[in-house]
């Protein structure tokens, strides 16, 4: 009875299991899309690189401009950050984008980097 019980147990996991994966491969709104861009900057021709994440099923994208600490500006980072946007905008076919939050910026002693993070909200117009 309890080899019964027992492979009745087992038979019901593996089972669950497999609908499980399932699902979670049937989840559009999981998708992101991660890139890692390098660049110099306009003005000083510093290094930079920018994290980008980005949810369309939010169809919001997460921004991290990444610098040595002792070079970074703020106006380069808002700049660098805004381009991406425009570049974002444009290439998901949205009309227009929106910042939700402040931007935060972290300086990471051990490594030498600031990091300048925002998120970014992609809008579409209702009249399309």
């Amino acid at each position: 009875m309890k080899k019964l019980m027992i492979a009745i147990l087992v038979l019901f996991v593996l089972t669950a299991g497999l609908f499980a994966q399932e699902a979670e491969n049937a989840r559009p709104w999981e998708e992101t899309i991660r890139r890692i861009e390098n660049g110099k900057t306009p003005n000083t021709n510093n290094t930079y690189s920018v994290e980008i994440l980005y949810y369309p099923y939010s169809h919001e994208a997460y921004v991290t401009y990444v610098i040595f600490d002792a070079l970074y500006q703020e106006e380069e980072a808002v700049s660098v950050v805004s381009d991406v946007a425009k570049r974002l905008r444009s290439e998901f076919g949205y009309d227009r984008y929106g910042y939700s939050s402040d931007a935060t910026v972290r300086f990471d002693n051990e490594k030498h980097l600031a990091r300048y993070r925002i998120n970014i909200v992609f809008l579409q117009n209702d009249n399309n």
